[in-house]
C-alpha cells in the first residue's frame, strides 16, 4: 500500500470517528430535549433546519435533486426505510437507556449483510451465516426478553435498527452516479414527516425555551458533521479500513450514558456487545476476503 492510500485511509478514519461521535452526541440532544418536549416536535425542527442547510450547500455546489434521482425505485425505498427507522429510532431514544440503544444498532452490519442474502441474492457463505447467527444471539443477550425486568420499549430500538439497517441496503442499490448531498438531502428531508408521524400520537406542542432552542440549532449542525464525515470518508477510504471504525459509536455512546445520564451498564449489555461487534467484525472481514 502506498504512502497516498496510507494517508487517505488514515484521513477516512479520523472522519469516521468524528461521524460516530457526532451521532453519539446528537442522540444525547434528542433525549435530553425529549424530557421536556414532544419526540416529534424536536425530530420536526431538526428535520427542518438540516434539510435546510444540505439544500443550501447542494445550491451553492450546483448540485441539487433531479427528477430521475427522487423517481429511482432505490432511492424511494431508501428514504421510506430512512423515514420509519428515524421515527422508531428517536422515539426510543425517549424510553430505553442510550448505553442499550448504542449496543444494539451495532447490529446494523449484520442486517445489512442478512438482507442483501435474503432481498438481493447476494453470495453468503457458511461462515458468515454463522457469524449473523451469533451476532443476532448477541443482541439477544443485551436485550433478555426471558428476564422479568425486560422492558418491551427496546424493541422500538429494534424496529428503528431494521428501518436503518433497510436504509443501508437500499444505498447499496442507488446508482453510483447519483449525487451525495442528493441523497443527504432526501435522507434528512424524511425527519420532517417522521417528526409529523410521531407528532400524531402527541397533542401537546410546547414553545422552545432559549436553551431548547441552542440545543436544536446545535443538533442541527452536529448532524450536518456526522453526515458529511460518513459520506467523506467511505468516499476517500477502503472499506476494510474505515468501517470497523463505526463500532466508535458504541463507545461513544456508553460513555455518555454512563456519564451524562448515570445510566448503568450491566454485564448482559457488555457480553452481548462484545458478541455482535465481535460478529460483525468478523463478517467484514470475511466479505472483503471474498471480494
Amino acid at each position: 500500500m502506498n504512502d497516498t492510500k496510507v494517508a487517505e485511509n488514515l484521513k477516512a478514519i479520523c472522519l469516521m470517528v468524528i461521524a460516530m461521535a457526532a451521532f453519539a452526541i446528537e442522540d444525547s440532544i434528542i433525549k435530553t430535549l425529549s424530557e421536556r418536549l414532544a419526540p416529534g416536535q424536536v425530530l420536526l425542527m431538526i428535520g427542518i433546519g438540516g434539510t435546510s442547510v444540505f439544500y443550501v450547500l447542494a445550491h451553492i455546489r450546483n448540485d441539487g435533486l433531479t427528477r430521475s434521482t427522487v423517481s429511482d425505485p432505490w432511492v424511494i425505498a431508501r428514504s421510506v426505510s430512512e423515514l420509519l427507522g428515524t421515527a422508531f429510532f428517536v422515539l426510543s431514544l425517549t424510553l430505553v437507556p442510550i448505553t442499550v440503544i448504542s449496543a444494539v444498532i451495532q447490529v446494523s452490519p449484520l442486517l445489512v449483510t442478512l438482507g442483501a442474502a435474503l432481498l438481493l441474492g447476494e453470495k453468503v457463505g457458511l461462515r458468515r451465516w454463522s457469524a449473523i447467527t451469533l451476532g443476532l444471539f448477541g443482541v439477544g443477550v443485551i436485550l433478555r426478553p426471558w428476564d422479568v425486568d425486560f422492558q418491551p420499549a427496546v424493541l422500538l430500538t429494534v424496529i428503528g435498527v431494521i428501518g436503518l439497517s433497510a436504509r443501508d441496503l437500499a444505498t447499496r442499490r442507488v446508482p453510483v452516479a447519483t449525487p451525495n448531498l442528493s441523497l443527504a438531502i432526501l435522507g434528512m428531508g424524511t425527519t420532517i414527516p417522521a417528526g409529523l408521524l410521531l407528532m400524531g400520537f402527541s397533542s401537546i406542542i410546547l414553545v422552545p425555551t432559549y436553551n431548547e432552542i441552542i440545543l436544536i440549532v446545535l443538533s442541527i449542525f452536529i448532524a450536518v458533521l456526522a453526515y458529511s464525515c460518513i459520506i467523506r470518508a467511505m468516499r476517500i477510504g477502503e472499506v476494510s479500513a474505515v468501517v470497523p471504525f463505526r463500532y466508535s459509536r458504541l463507545l461513544f455512546g456508553v460513555f455518555i450514558g454512563v456519564w451524562y445520564f448515570g445510566e448503568s451498564l450491566d454485564k448482559w449489555t457488555v457480553i452481548g456487545s462484545v458478541i455482535v461487534v465481535t460478529s460483525g467484525l468478523y463478517s467484514l472481514w470475511r466479505e472483503m476476503r471474498l471480494s
